[in-house]
This record gives C-alpha cells, sequence and structure tokens, in this order.
C-alpha cells in the first residue's frame, strides 16, 4: 500500500478534528453568539469599546485557537474595527480598568494580520494606563483605582487585575517593554497583599481601599470587603494563569505569581461543592441562608485549574478539581428557543456589595434570556472553560517587532503563520532549538505539493516571508520539514 503523503495525512486529520469539534460546546456557543448577535457582538451589550464585549470575544478567540475557523477571527475584528480607526486611534476611551481589556484583542489581531493599526492601538492603550495625560488614577501607594469616578475613589477590586494586567504582560512579552511585566505584576501583588488569605481560607475577598471609612463594605481597620465573590476570584485566577503564560520565567516576581497560584488553588478545591462539581455565590459560605451555585465563577475556576495543571504550575492531583467542575457546569447548559445553547445560574453584573445578604440577593440569571438586560459573563467564563477542558492547552505563540528576544517557555521549537487569512506574503515566525535546514511546504486540500522552498533555520527566532500571490483563492496546508513534519492551515482570499 502506497504511503499517504503528509500533506494529504494532516488534510484527513483536520477533517477528522473539524467533525470532532464541531460537536463541543466550544464550537456551539460560539456559532451561537455570532448567529445570535450581528453585525457584532456589541448588539447584544450595547456597552461599546468595554469588557462586556471583549470577555466575549477573547472567550472566542481561545477557540479559534483550537479550530481554526475564520468566521470567529472575522467577529472578533468586525467588533475591533468598529472602535479602531485606520491609524489605531480608538473610541470610547475613559479612566477605566473595564475599557483597557479590549487591548487583549488589539494583540490577537496583530498576531493574526500583521496590521500595525492593531500594535498602535494596542500601544495607545498601554500608553493610556502607563503615561496618560491626565495621568490614570491611583491610590497614594500607587494602585490602579478600578474608575476614575467618586463611587471608585482610592478603589482596588479583585475584577480589574484581569481587566488590564494580562493584556501588559502580553503586550510587554510581544515587544520587550518591562515597563509592562513590573508594572502588572506589581499591581497584582500590591492587591494581593490586601485581598488574598494565604494562610488560612486560600481564598480572595472582592474589593480594598485605601481610605478604608469610604464606603459601607469597608473594613475601618483593612479596608477590605467582607466576601468572597464568586467570580471576582474567578477574574482573578484567571489574571493569575494568563499573566504566567506571558510572564517570562526570569521575571523576578515569577515565582511569587506562581506561588501565589498554588496557593489559592487551595481554596478553590477545599470549597468545591462535592455533589455538583460547582461554587457557590460567596464561594466560603455554601451552608448559609440564600446562597446559591454560580456557574460563571465555578467556569473561571475550571480554566484557572486546568491551565494551571497543563502548565505544570501546580499538581496533577487539581485534574479531578477542573474535571469534576467542567461536569457540573454541563448540566447548565439548556437548549434555548432558537435550538442553540443557553448558558444558566450565573450571577448579573454587579459591583461590590455592602455584605453577604447583599450579594445573595442578586439572583442568578440566564443567557440568552426571553426579556431584560443579555448579561455576558456566563458566555465569556463558559467559552474560557471549555476551550481547555475541549481541547488541549495551545502553546504560548508571539508575532512581535521584538520577537527576536523571545524565547518560548515549555516548548523547545514553536511557530506561527500570520496574516491568515492571507492574499499575498506570509509572515513566517519558527522557533528552532538550533541551526539546520529545513524545506517549506505548500500542499493544496486534496494533498498536492503546490510550492516548496529550502531555507537556513538559526537558533532562536526565525522569520521568513513568503509570497503566495500567484495561487488562487482556496484551503491550503503549510508545513515545515525537517526531519519531523508540521502544519498549519491557512486560508487563501
Amino acid at each position: 500500500m502506497k504511503a499517504l503523503s503528509f500533506a494529504t495525512l494532516l488534510f484527513l486529520y483536520s477533517l477528522q478534528t473539524a467533525g470532532q469539534a464541531s460537536n463541543t460546546w466550544s464550537v456551539k456557543f460560539s456559532d451561537a453568539i455570532i448567529s445570535r448577535y450581528q453585525p457584532t457582538i456589541n448588539t447584544m451589550t450595547g456597552k461599546g469599546w468595554e469588557y462586556s464585549n471583549s470577555i466575549i470575544l477573547h472567550g472566542i478567540e481561545k477557540v479559534y485557537a483550537n479550530v481554526q475557523n475564520v468566521a470567529y477571527l472575522n467577529y472578533i475584528k468586525a467588533y475591533v474595527d468598529a472602535y479602531v480607526n485606520s491609524s489605531g486611534a480608538i473610541t470610547g476611551l475613559a479612566q477605566n480598568l473595564d475599557k483597557i481589556h479590549p487591548g487583549i484583542l488589539c494583540l490577537f489581531l496583530y498576531e493574526k494580520t500583521g496590521l500595525i493599526k492593531y500594535k498602535t492601538a494596542a500601544t495607545n492603550l498601554r500608553n493610556y494606563l502607563l503615561a496618560g495625560s491626565p495621568p490614570y488614577p491611583k491610590t497614594p501607594n500607587g494602585g490602579y483605582w478600578h474608575k476614575n469616578n467618586p463611587s471608585y475613589k482610592n478603589v482596588m477590586m479583585a475584577d480589574g487585575m484581569y481587566m488590564a494586567h494580562p493584556f501588559l504582560v502580553k503586550y510587554g512579552r510581544m515587544f520587550n517593554d518591562q515597563v509592562c511585566l513590573d508594572t502588572a505584576t506589581s499591581q497584582i501583588l500590591m492587591l494581593a497583599s490586601r485581598l488574598c488569605d494565604t494562610t488560612i481560607s486560600h481564598l480572595v475577598k472582592h474589593a480594598w481601599n485605601y481610605d478604608k471609612t469610604t464606603f459601607p463594605w469597608s473594613n475601618p481597620v483593612t479596608g477590605v470587603s467582607s466576601e468572597v465573590w464568586s467570580r471576582g476570584m474567578g477574574w482573578f485566577v484567571m489574571a493569575l494563569v494568563d499573566i504566567l503564560r506571558y510572564l517570562p520565567s526570569t521575571h523576578p516576581k515569577y515565582n511569587q505569581i506562581k506561588s501565589l497560584l498554588a496557593n489559592l488553588a487551595i481554596g478553590i478545591k477545599n470549597t468545591q461543592n462535592a455533589a455538583t462539581g460547582l461554587w457557590y455565590q460567596v464561594v466560603n459560605k455554601g451552608t448559609s441562608s440564600g446562597n446559591y451555585l454560580e456557574t460563571s465563577g465555578s467556569a473561571m475556576f475550571v480554566y484557572a485549574i486546568k491551565v494551571a495543571v497543563d502548565s505544570g504550575w501546580i499538581s496533577s492531583t487539581y485534574l479531578t478539581v477542573a474535571q469534576s467542575g467542567w461536569t457540573g457546569l454541563k448540566t447548565k447548559i439548556a437548549t434555548y428557543t432558537d435550538g442553540k445553547p443557553q448558558i444558566k445560574g450565573f450571577a448579573p453584573a454587579m459591583g461590590v456589595q455592602n455584605n453577604y445578604s447583599a450579594y445573595v440577593a442578586i439572583l442568578p440569571v440566564n443567557c440568552p434570556t426571553p426579556s431584560g438586560t443579555q448579561h455576558p459573563h456566563g458566555y465569556a467564563a463558559i467559552l474560557m472553560a471549555a476551550s481547555v477542558m475541549e481541547f488541549p492547552l495551545p502553546p504560548v505563540r508571539l508575532a512581535g517587532t521584538q520577537a527576536t528576544s523571545l524565547k518560548e517557555e515549555n516548548q523547545a521549537e514553536s511557530w506561527s503563520v500570520y496574516p491568515n487569512p492571507t492574499r499575498q506574503q506570509l509572515s513566517i515566525n519558527y522557533q528552532s532549538d538550533k541551526e539546520k535546514k529545513a524545506i517549506l511546504q505548500l500542499h493544496d486540500a486534496a494533498g498536492a505539493l503546490l510550492m516548496s522552498r529550502e531555507i537556513q533555520l538559526t537558533k532562536g527566532f526565525n522569520l521568513v516571508e513568503w509570497n503566495i500571490s500567484r495561487i488562487p483563492a482556496g484551503v491550503y496546508f503549510i508545513g515545515i520539514k525537517e526531519g519531523k513534519v508540521a502544519g498549519i492551515k491557512i486560508i487563501k482570499e
């Protein structure tokens, strides 16, 4: 029997993978969201340039990393393009950490398209936070306010760590910006020193007020709010794992962040409801009157624990925590009236509450729902959990002007191709473990070799430009052959 070519095997594998992927909740929710909310996700929220939109799209981004569906890329791009003009200026900015989060999509789009406007937009956001005029407001000890308004004066929140700091760290890693790395890690550890109990409960409170007596929720001695809110802690631990994914292991605060994550994993494990695998709205008071199982924080815990296990930051014994949580989450997925999936049982949008009774008095919602506000948090959280429970964790792959200074963590070699879809020229980033020769190969969907080219790889980062303007539009596979073969599906428009 004649051996099948690499491209044929890759094509057959891609068909099998696509068929399997179409049956995942990752894909079902992504497809449903795109179908329901056109032309952009803002049709659902009406929030403009703000986290309510970008958290959903960031979840779809993580699904895209696994299935490479160009419709997902285009949907993210349509939202960002509605607020970022051709020169990279952003409409809708304000001194509010919730307005920084969409920057993570700008970095993603720069990686995938190579368009400078997305890098410029990300740089504008970086400067807005770190070097704005007027300066972004801070507490007297240097912590970023969550929002610049009287209700948040000198207030830092667990939520805000997710809104700003994974963006800063990824930006810093892509463009060799040490200030971004140092700022993000310092802000995280500053707030952790107030909100995190690392000795008894291993949990995270919701917020801290420098002034201590300004707000009813603020403890007059510590300034800390009273309760461990499910989604607040969820934002915080997701921020930790997303920061560690991009923070160089040589950074002086890397081990502190990793130790903090391992410490909080203990609290997550200890408060998981054994019967359902889920966590409560007020995490550590499951037996108290009025408390309820809450799916958005639960899904965030699943995401954080699974990424931490897969990355080797915590013991593999925690895998059962993520698996049990994922099993519980799937019981909260229903079929909506349009035949597409609905996520149930998550807390709606909410700020810091004064006490336990106030947290549990805010009842859970579903999305979609027949009437009223459509809250995005359930979508975002289930996409995050599904993206890591239904697919392997993708490697860190970065595009950027300072990419020569980057070293992949936990992987000797890695590569990426952008823009994808493309029209004329491909840029191929390849991280090689040593100097060697390799062959670039371009195959059509049927497996036929169309183009090949020998290249010389150096140890470390390699950037190879390849013009494919003479081939027609369609689906192709590009491979790099150097002893073994790796492949990426590309689309020519």
